[in-house]
């Protein structure tokens, strides 16, 4: 609550060129979105929060339109892509990943990084003592929590994965967790080895 929420919140805040003291009220019902149980109370109230993000989403890009700052909806207001300007819709979308990754993700890995390390002292000491592995350890982190821990795609061409044959509109769903718990890659998939 002190350090895993905030923290992404605020940098992700800062990010989109929102008032940080506002974190709480985006951080929310992202947050509750992903442990409600769907038509609960608590489901209710996150989708109505997301929305809620949205439409402000919304009107401070139609500020940034009018007085553009040093942010990310600027900077996607000024984007092409094939020489077409986005539109609003892909900006958003664009956004919606980003709270996604920058707000409830990145606490989930905190979260259990914390945990973890509050648990190995003896390796919290050893990442203090020696920086250069943080950036092994943050990837050793990342596979052990897997924050996001599947993501769904549709079947767009046919093809065939594994020997099984994918058409159009398929839907697969890939498992980060599975895949970083895969005992054929990593000698020892359950431990965090720093």
């Amino acid at each position: 609550k002190d350090l895993a929420s905030p923290v992404p919140a605020m940098v992700t805040m800062k990010l989109l060129g929102l008032p940080l003291a506002d974190w709480e009220d985006v951080a929310t019902p992202f947050h509750e979105i992903s442990w409600a149980v769907p038509d609960s109370e608590m489901y209710q109230r996150a989708i109505e929060g997301i929305f809620r993000v949205f439409g402000r989403l919304g009107e401070e890009l139609a500020k940034r339109r009018d007085a553009p700052r040093d942010d990310l909806l600027t900077f996607l207001l000024n984007s092409e892509i094939s020489d077409q300007p986005l539109t609003e819709e892909e900006i958003l979308k664009i956004c919606f990943l980003q709270l996604i990754g920058g707000v409830d993700t990145s606490t989930g890995l905190l979260s259990h990084t914390f945990a973890w390390l509050s648990e190995h002292p003896e390796e919290e000491q050893r990442l203090i003592e020696e920086p250069e592995i943080l950036k092994r350890a943050t990837e050793e982190f990342l596979r052990w929590v897997s924050p996001a821990p599947a993501l769904a795609r549709t079947v767009s061409v046919e093809t065939e994965l594994g020997g099984q044959r994918l058409c159009p509109g398929d839907r697969l769903l890939l498992s980060w967790g599975s895949a970083n718990q895969d005992a054929e890659v990593f000698d020892d998939p359950d431990a965090i080895n720093l």
